[in-house]
């Protein structure tokens, strides 16, 4: 379960314990990535871990899993709503798309391993489905 999450999660996690000057800079092909578009994709990131934090904390239940995500979502409202449309609009250059890969996904599928036990466990869980889709997830993310 947790490897088809990484395949269709929409994208990027964890913190970022490198300096900047550690990630490539230019995707190989394509335009560079922008100083703004790359803080972007620390936050987004960040904002992954928060999130697994929080799920982890409510164990297997499904009504604490769901309040969490929506407290995150909540207090990540202004940087969901930028960064959603955004790193979807950046993940449309697959030179773009690679570096983000390169850059993020690693840590993205840290982050989505630490919520898999509530993922797999709240499966049809209309709640937490809803809380979900409200956050940066992609719908194929969401417990079904």
């Amino acid at each position: 379960m947790t490897r088809h999450i990484l395949l269709l999660a929409m994208l990027l996690a964890a913190c970022s314990d490198k300096k900047s000057d550690d990630r490539k800079e230019t995707p190989a092909g394509g335009a560079p990535v922008s100083e703004e578009d790359r803080a972007l994709a620390d936050q987004w990131a960040a904002l992954y871990v928060e999130y697994a934090a929080a799920i982890e904390g409510a164990g297997v239940d499904c009504a604490k899993g769901a309040a969490a995500v929506r407290e995150v979502n909540a207090k990540n409202a202004d940087l969901i709503a930028k960064g959603k449309p955004r790193l979807a609009a950046l993940r449309g250059d697959p030179a773009v798309a690679r570096w983000l890969d390169d850059n993020y996904k690693p840590k993205l599928g840290t982050a989505l391993d630490r919520m898999a036990g509530l993922l797999d466990s709240c499966r049809g869980n209309a709640e937490l489905t809803a809380a979900l889709a409200a956050g940066p997830f992609s719908r194929k993310t969401q417990p079904r």
